[in-house]
């Protein structure tokens, strides 16, 4: 009892400096991760950069395969485990995965494919990445991960 009357009595209200970073960091959460399932806006978006990086025979479309459960999987450093999907559930962030294909040059692959891992606009992340030489361009099949959902007011 005295160790929690303690912790009671020494807790202090949130600086409004903090509030603001908290708010800010939620705006920025719900930015990345949309509040519902958008297929054409996420449809958009991979072909908008499949525009800006002269991809060729781009096809885009809803994988035939199940979707596999949403978690985090990394595929370099040291640390090797994957973050759980109990994460995702008590945040309740849900995701769906659509399928692209393109051809290209080896340069305008890696380049649209670097572009994706770093985009600022929406969460997303690669599942399968196949690419396959088709003299003189290369085809590139990938399956990518889309969130959307979740309690994301880091406040709460």
């Amino acid at each position: 009892n005295d160790t929690y009357q303690k912790e009671i009595l020494d807790f202090k209200e949130p600086t409004l400096k903090e509030t603001k970073a908290w708010q800010a960091l939620s705006t920025h959460l719900r930015m990345l991760i949309p509040e519902k399932r958008d297929i054409l806006q996420a449809a958009r978006l991979l072909a908008e950069m499949a525009a800006r990086n002269h991809l060729m025979d781009v096809s885009i479309k809803m994988p035939t395969r199940s979707a596999s459960s949403p978690s985090i999987k990394q595929i370099a450093g040291n640390e090797t485990s994957p973050a759980k999907k109990e994460a995702f559930q008590n945040l309740k962030i849900h995701s769906f995965s659509m399928e692209m294909s393109f051809i290209s040059s080896l340069q305008d692959g890696l380049a649209f494919m670097d572009e994706i891992a770093t985009n600022q606009k929406r969460l997303l992340q690669f599942e399968v990445v196949d690419i396959v030489k088709d003299f003189p361009f290369i085809r590139t099949k990938v399956v990518l991960r889309f969130y959307y959902g979740g309690k994301l007011n880091v406040k709460e």
